[in-house]
């Protein structure tokens, strides 16, 4: 009778019929048995089908403007660090779940016509582990294009794959490569130039791709208060208010921006 159950091998042992003369018991060898694949070898089948969950998700909100998905697979207590270079730096902003919400709500209003796609994909996984690279490109008309690199480590928690480690830096658009130290570098002159000046329009757009979000939102909320009817400043109070997980603030600042710029 099949049973629903699988059963593990057994040894199987042969006895004599009553009626028959009694014989030694009888140990035949078990059927050979082909083991899996040990927990920490490299599953290239599982790591590409985590690429492609992890790529949906990321295109339901570049593409569809929903957060969502990529939302529900990065774990709550997940470390996620947003970063000038891929090596670790003394700018690397570090930050919660609870902030990354923020910024994929609030950044989510603004896909229209994007279209989402990633290559140079490398990616190692086992049974309960997985770490995997890539390139991302984000590109909606005219000619706006970002690029990103991203390092996404996945653990297996009570059967569900869950995402416990997302990093990103940016990358240039024509080369798809690294901006680089020297290039930040330069940013954190001009930035201290610009302060030095009073130029704090010139300050607050290097601020936000230097990655110093705190310092631009604080520089941000000056602007709109010193120069209430100036959209632009709205503009970027409305971005680096996400960007430090003020969502309130963020989504207001951007109703007020487009209510100038009319």
């Amino acid at each position: 009778m099949r049973c629903g159950k699988r059963l593990s091998f057994a040894t199987v042992f042969l006895t004599a019929c009553a009626s028959s003369p009694a014989v030694p018991a009888v140990t035949l060898p078990a059927p050979p048995v082909q083991p899996g694949p040990p927990p920490d070898a490299d599953d290239p089948r599982l790591g590409k089908e985590l690429v492609e969950r992890v790529a949906e998700a990321e295109r339901a909100y570049e593409e569809g403007g929903n957060p969502k998905p990529i939302l529900e697979l990065i774990a709550p207590d997940a470390r996620i660090e947003a970063a000038r270079l891929e090596r670790p730096g003394r700018h690397d902003w570090r930050f919660s779940h609870a902030r990354l919400q923020a910024i994929y709500t609030w950044a989510a209003q603004y896909a229209s016509n994007t279209k989402f796609t990633y290559k140079d994909v490398h990616v190692t996984a086992n049974a309960t582990y997985a770490t995997f690279t890539w390139t991302t490109m984000s590109e909606s008309p005219p000619d706006q294009q970002s690029w990103f690199g991203q390092r996404y480590e996945l653990e297996r928690r009570g059967g569900e794959w869950r995402v416990v480690y997302f990093r990103y830096w940016p990358l240039r658009p024509d080369t798809g490569k690294e901006f680089g130290a020297a290039y930040f570098a330069d940013l954190d002159h001009k930035i201290e130039t610009a302060l030095s000046t009073s130029d704090y329009r010139d300050a607050a757009y290097d601020m936000m791709l230097g990655y110093r979000f705190d310092e631009c939102a604080k520089l941000a909320r000056g602007l709109t208060e010193s120069t209430p009817d100036d959209w632009w400043a709205w503009d970027m109070r409305s971005r680096a208010s996400a960007m430090v997980g003020d969502l309130d603030d963020a989504l207001a600042a951007s109703d007020k921006a487009r209510a100038l710029k009319k």
